[in-house]
């Protein structure tokens, strides 16, 4: 199951950083993940979460990003 959440207008970054992470680590403590999210052109942004994601998979994409940077290197 998916769910968005739209952060109000916020054009600072460091203010939009710490609203972004506190309802990320909020829908956390409810079960869902942060899957992706964009900043659109008023200042607002907009947070797309999913309930149940499996720890392997989150772990498996984490260390695929991280070996491909690495070998990139």
């Amino acid at each position: 199951m998916y769910k968005t959440v739209v952060i109000e207008y916020s054009p600072k970054a460091d203010d939009m950083a710490q609203k972004v992470e506190e309802k990320a680590n909020k829908m956390l403590q409810d079960g869902y993940e942060l899957v992706t999210m964009s900043i659109t052109g008023t200042a607002k942004a907009i947070l797309v979460f999913k309930k149940g994601l499996k720890k392997s998979f989150i772990f498996e994409k984490k260390f695929y990003i991280n070996s491909n940077f690495i070998g990139g290197i």
